[in-house]
């Protein structure tokens, strides 16, 4: 999913060509790096490399709105290293304590070498529940990234010259691709309704 939100946020950036100023390593690699941050913006910059559609940093350095002020891309273009980024780290994460646990001994008791017996907990499951919430959580950021660009990309006012709902002609007479942006935000809630973490039920019997 994480591999499928860069291939889908360098498409996005195509169409409405935006800028790649955003994916550039030194504003990672310096600024802020965080592993699957570097990992994403360089997804990104290769993903995107001989593209004739986006803009470069010096063209966007001209480019002004109405009233003369420079041009930013949406958060949901701009910040694709930072949230999918941050979803590929939280899934290291989860990985690492997921295949850790695997390799781990979770019996009760535990013998081990000259007869010593070990009486604990290492059957709970808090380490792995804590990470699946954490990785549940950071999910439905790509959920929302996405249905941020899909109704940027069908927008007319914002899609850069595209047409509206990205239908051939005569549009609200045909409805083009708004029938896929409909159900997105619908999504969306029900990805939140489902991400309260469910670690913090417990209650320990005794």
């Amino acid at each position: 999913l994480v591999r499928q939100a860069e291939v889908l946020g360098a498409l996005s950036a195509e169409a409405l060509r935006a800028s790649t100023s955003p994916f550039e390593a030194l504003g990672h690699e310096v600024a802020r790096p965080h592993p699957g941050q570097l990992d994403t913006a360089a997804n990104l910059r290769a993903l995107l490399e001989g593209s004739r559609r986006v803009r470069t940093h010096t063209e966007m350095d001209h480019a002004v709105d109405d009233e003369g002020h420079p041009i930013q891309d949406a958060y949901s273009l701009r910040c694709i290293p930072q949230i999918v980024g941050a979803e590929r780290g939280t899934l290291h994460h989860t990985c690492e304590v997921v295949r850790r646990d695997l390799n781990a001994s979770t019996d009760n008791p535990l013998l081990f070498e000259h007869g010593m017996f070990f009486h604990g907990g290492n059957f709970h499951g808090q380490p792995v529940a804590f990470a699946m919430d954490f990785a549940k959580t950071a999910m439905i950021q790509l959920s929302v990234l996405s249905e941020r660009r899909t109704n940027r990309l069908l927008a007319a006012s914002l899609n850069h010259g595209l047409p509206a709902f990205l239908v051939g002609a005569a549009p609200g007479l045909h409805s083009g691709f708004a029938g896929a942006q409909y159900p997105a935000p619908a999504l969306v809630a029900e990805h939140r309704a489902l991400a309260p973490p469910a670690s913090i039920q417990r209650i320990p019997a005794h």
